[in-house]
């Protein structure tokens, strides 16, 4: 099964070709300067193309034809001089446009990184990584070619041919228009070649995304794909959407492979018409064999431009495929900013859910009608069935997402109008699945608040438990982490979880099923740090086992995204309900050992 294109890769090309074209070439604007100057070494570098077969025809005419060896020797001097100078521009050129390239690269990379970090959630829930790596790797370096190779090239390759046009014109216009009387089936053959060179660089970008974005989740998920032993299944999506992209491609090479030759043809076309006819007035007396050898040689210069230019539509075309996208993701509307924003100060941690509903994508409601308060300081669990909606209470208070109705309160402050970034500032949480990032331990546990010292790193890692482990590492605290951290188990991730929160000393802090992938030993030196983490904390704990929130001030059973039960640990038990059910399959089972069937609750409280 493969990968569908999203509706935000499949874009109308032809209606947006000059809006793309003119946002492409905006990226241009904050290096004008230099631009500038390329483009008057670009415009040198023609004049040297441009006065060659003219040289060429004094030679013939002046000098060759009247026996001057002298004259001759000095047009030879003349021309090899610019030759030189032509070689140098060259190079100067070249140097410049790839050191305009580089930096435009940069710049462009940086700023969609820079609009990626503010991208909602949601954005990340339903685009895989693949595809926004492919807008800034491939599709990035697409557009750098553009804007060196391609447009800076084609408007010297346009000035060329402008130059030849004119200087022809003024040499002999009969020897012009006989040139140019290939020109209209030069033109055809241009908008045919346009036609299907832009469909196919389209199809070619987008297999190309549908790859990447295949091959990133394959190698992500390479060591359950291993445990399955789904080797083979995995092979041929890679295969199929390689297979995709390789048609794409040929298709894209067809169009080219017939283009060029045509040129060629064409080319050598006009050349042939200009010796045919252009010898018979040599011959006559009314063309000088100079101007006829010169308008070979412009013909040549004139054809070369145009195969460069069919070559750099080439560019031009993949460029345009990857902008669309590029500026797709740009126009993908960042993270809601309150217009007038309101901070609690000071913050003291209590949280209210007021009739708050919740759906993703306008789907079936996760959350209806969900309402409790917390106080400032309270210990709050939250339990119930998979599925249930109890993560669900941790994203919208991080303001991952937002109520689709109701409100939440965060100290006498509705959470949209608070900025997101305020917030996560402030709240800590710790998630299910951590993720640690290259670098070393301490960089990791810092990462919640840069500026804290080390003392304070190894004082959170000794409050957590996590100092004993740590130590006896090569290189302790500066111990290097590899990728996703997968040279640590699942309980040291988790307890650097704990370190990473508890280093940021929030006001209030979010556990998600902290301990759910645990083992019993690591989840008993987690109860002992997490006396330590939430005291004179407010804490809002997403467990799956309840032996971690057996403490709780208050328990929060949510079933079907409703509030169905709330009360202390003893009085839920008390009341024999969903909560009392819960618990009795996890700790004391039946008599059978199976599961006993609830009208209530799923019999699973795994979440």
């Amino acid at each position: 099964m493969g990968y569908g294109i999203y509706e935000s890769d499949a874009v109308e090309g032809r209606k947006v070709d000059i809006r793309l074209a003119g946002r492409l070439l905006s990226l241009l604007r904050p290096h004008a300067g230099f631009l500038l100057l390329v483009f008057l070494v670009l415009l040198l570098e023609s004049g040297t193309k441009l006065v060659q077969p003219y040289l060429v025809k004094v030679a013939v005419d002046r000098h060759i034809s009247a026996g001057d060896p002298e004259g001759l020797l000095g047009i030879v001097l003349v021309f090899f001089l610019v030759l030189v100078f032509g070689f140098l521009l060259s190079y100067v050129q070249a140097n410049m446009i790839q050191q305009l390239g580089q930096r435009i690269l940069h710049d462009l990379r940086v700023r969609l990184f820079a609009h990626i970090q503010k991208l909602p959630v949601s954005y990340f829930d339903r685009t895989p990584v693949g595809r926004t790596l492919a807008r800034v790797t491939s599709d990035v370096q697409v557009i750098h070619e553009l804007l060196t190779a391609g447009a800076v090239a084609v408007v010297g390759d346009v000035v060329l041919l402008v130059g030849i046009v004119v200087v022809m014109l003024a040499i002999d216009w009969r020897l012009a228009l006989l040139a140019y009387a290939v020109a209209p089936f030069l033109v055809v053959a241009t908008v045919l070649y346009k036609r299907k060179a832009r469909a196919g660089f389209r199809k070619e970008r987008e297999t190309n995304a549908e790859l990447t974005a295949v091959l990133a989740e394959t190698l992500a998920g390479v060591e359950t794909t291993k445990v399955l032993a789904r080797e083979a299944n995995v092979f041929g999506r890679v295969r199929d959407a390689n297979q995709r992209h390789l048609k794409a491609t040929l298709a894209t090479v067809l169009a080219i492979s017939l283009f060029y030759p045509t040129v060629e043809f064409l080319g050598a076309l006009a050349a042939a018409l200009l010796v045919g006819a252009g010898g018979v007035w040599v011959a006559a007396g009314t063309v000088t064999l100079g101007s006829l050898v010169a308008f070979i040689q412009y013909v040549e210069k004139f054809f070369a431009p145009v195969k460069d230019l069919s070559e750099k539509y080439a560019i031009i075309q993949s460029a345009m495929a990857a902008g669309e996208r590029v500026f797709g993701l740009l126009d993908t509307p960042q993270e809601a900013e309150p217009p007038r924003p309101l901070v609690p100060e000071p913050f003291r941690g209590g949280v209210v859910f007021d009739s708050v509903s919740f759906s993703y994508d306008r789907g079936e409601p996760v959350l209806a009608d969900l309402s409790f308060p917390v106080a400032p300081g309270e210990r709050v669990a939250v339990v119930g069935a998979t599925g249930g909606g109890k993560s669900t209470v941790a994203k919208l208070l991080l303001r991952f997402h937002d109520p689709t109705a109701g409100r939440i309160i965060l100290d006498g402050v509705d959470l949209r109008e608070i900025p997101p970034r305020w917030i996560r500032e402030r709240v800590g949480f710790v998630p299910q699945d951590f993720f640690l990032f290259r670098g070393t331990i301490a960089d990791n546990v810092r990462m919640a608040h840069g500026e804290i010292t080390d003392e304070r790193v190894r004082e959170v890692c000794r409050i957590v438990r996590a100092d004993d482990f740590i130590r006896a590492l090569p290189g302790g605290y500066e111990a290097p982490v590899a990728e996703r951290g997968a040279t640590f188990s699942t309980g040291q991730k988790q307890l650097l979880a704990f370190a990473r929160a508890l280093a940021a000393d929030p006001r209030l802090l979010i556990l998600d099923e902290a301990t759910a992938s645990v083992d019993s030993e690591t989840e008993a030196l987690i109860h002992e740090a997490m006396e330590a983490l939430l005291a004179g904390r407010t804490s809002i704990t997403i467990a799956h086992r309840l032996s971690t929130i057996l403490k709780s001030d208050r328990i929060l059973v949510i079933h079907r995204g409703r509030l169905v039960e709330s009360g202390t640990h003893a009085e839920l038990l008390a009341r024999g309900g969903v909560y009392a059910r819960l618990y009795d399959l996890q700790f004391r089972g039946t008599g059978n050992g199976a599961p006993a069937p609830s009208d209530q609750a799923p019999a699973s409280a795994r979440e």
